[in-house]
């Protein structure tokens, strides 16, 4: 049998114009270039991320419409329970729930989110929800360089403090 997915990606492939059409249907006639020739090249089309990448894409999603789009995505797919909904959403902590469920308690509200009977147990108040800021976004982690460069820091203070 030939998987389905194994075709897709030989076609893939092939499109790429990496791969002679004398492929078998086992997918394991590669033309004029060998397997790992053809992983190779498809490596160098990637980039690799770096713990830059990643803090740069958080400053950006965070408290901006992507996060909202998918808040509200989530909304729908878990019909209103915030305890699934924060799972999916990147870079969601505790501290981001009651952001949340400001959010989506003004969109009810307003009638742009269907007020789904799991969500009654998230919603605010409407005296919480006038003291709760929608882009009210929680203080950005410490990066790894941060954290490294404090702890120098800290390390230098207390062997001062020794020497006195």
């Amino acid at each position: 049998l030939v998987r389905p997915e194994a075709v897709r990606r030989l076609s893939v492939i092939q499109l790429a114009g990496l791969l002679e059409e004398d492929t078998t249907e086992f997918g394991m006639g590669m033309g004029d270039m060998a397997f790992n020739d053809v992983v190779e090249y498809f490596r160098q089309l990637e980039r690799v991320v770096s713990q830059e990448d990643i803090v740069s894409f958080e400053e950006e999603y965070r408290g901006n419409p992507p996060e909202k789009s998918d808040l509200i995505s989530f909304y729908h797919r878990f019909k209103g329970d915030l305890a699934d909904v924060i799972a999916y959403i990147p870079y969601a902590e505790d501290d981001d729930m009651m952001r949340f469920r400001a959010i989506l308690t003004r969109e009810v509200q307003e009638k742009n989110l269907r007020p789904y009977e799991a969500f009654n147990a998230w919603k605010l108040d409407d005296q919480t929800l006038k003291n709760t800021p929608e882009l009210m976004v929680p203080k950005k982690r410490i990066t790894t360089q941060e954290n490294n460069a404090s702890f120098e820091a800290l390390r230098a203070k207390i062997q001062d403090n020794r020497s006195k």
